[in-house]
């Protein structure tokens, strides 16, 4: 990833080495999304694609229930309930 880009990452995921590690997680997409509107400034066709796509199928942020389950299976070692919880300016 050209430097440029990892400066604007917000969240260390990778799309294609991340795998939601529990099942009813979105996780993934949410962080990658979060990274694509950071790095490509599309903060408002993404905050529409995420609140008619995942907030209003009840698979937004806040369905996180904090259990941990996730913790161990992250291969980036990303603390996802705590990133799951930070505001997202948009």
């Amino acid at each position: 990833m050209p430097e440029i880009y990892k400066e604007k990452e917000r969240v260390p995921a990778r799309p294609a080495a991340t795998a939601s590690p529990v099942r009813r997680s979105p996780h993934p997409e949410l962080f990658s999304m979060y990274n694509a509107a950071s790095m490509f400034d599309t903060r408002k066709g993404t905050a529409f694609w995420y609140k008619s796509q995942y907030l209003s199928e009840g698979h937004g942020a806040n369905s996180c229930v904090r259990c941990g389950e996730c913790l161990p299976k992250c291969p980036q070692g990303i603390e996802i309930p705590i990133a799951l919880r930070k505001p997202i300016p948009i």
